[in-house]
């Protein structure tokens, strides 16, 4: 996979989206994305009463605030992502999601093993009810809620863990990555191998963060 993020290259999207610019546009672009308040808020790792202020203009976001406001909200078609193809074209299950956590598309391979724990359509579902790895281990290795893994330090998270399929414990190494492009809305990938079942029970998980992460605050 390294060898096709080395390919990334910037340029300038076709697409020009809305952009928040005032809190009249954020909370119209708030409500075309179907979130509430809260939900935005514990996305950006925010007090909801911040939202409710600049929405109602009583204070301006701080530009780095905008610039992650706009990165949550712009209504692109993942599919226009330059990546997003080469992707899901990779060998193995391979899942791609919007910035938060919902599933957005996924190869053959990642809707074969899913069927197996009985989901016939992911698209949509947010990846903490399909899987434990999303929902407890993520959480508790990184202290982020996997819908704010955008806009935090955090780069990849790795790690073997063992889920409940058809009554049987399957051991799973699960490998989810974040794909920030200055052009592009930020999206999560999401990689499943079959692990030996040793690596469940030794096995630590890796966590690669920015050295420069954008402050939320």
């Amino acid at each position: 996979m390294s060898k096709v993020l080395s390919c990334v290259i910037e340029r300038q999207d076709m697409l020009r989206p809305d952009l928040v610019t005032d809190g009249k546009t954020l909370k119209a672009l708030r409500r075309k994305r179907g979130l509430t308040q809260e939900e935005l808020a514990s996305a950006m790792q925010l007090e909801v009463r911040s939202i409710q202020r600049w929405e109602a203009g009583a204070v301006k976001p701080h530009r780095r605030n905008i610039r992650n406001l706009n990165d949550r909200l712009q209504k692109i078609d993942l599919c226009q992502h330059p990546l997003y193809h080469l992707l899901l074209g990779q060998d193995g299950a391979v899942a791609i999601l919007d910035g938060f956590a919902n599933y957005q598309h996924a190869n053959n391979e990642f809707e074969s093993l899913t069927r197996q724990f009985g989901y016939q359509n992911l698209e949509g579902l947010y990846a903490g009810d399909v899987f434990k790895f999303w929902r407890i281990d993520i959480p508790r290795i990184t202290s982020v809620d996997p819908r704010a893994l955008v806009c935090s330090n955090i780069n990849s998270v790795e790690y073997s863990v063992r889920d409940h399929i058809n009554g049987m414990q399957v051991p799973l190494r699960h490998h989810v990555f974040v794909v920030r492009q200055k052009s592009f809305a930020t999206m999560l990938v999401h990689e499943v191998y079959a692990a030996p079942l040793e690596d469940c029970n030794y096995c630590h998980p890796q966590v690669s963060k920015r050295t420069n992460p954008l402050n939320s605050t």
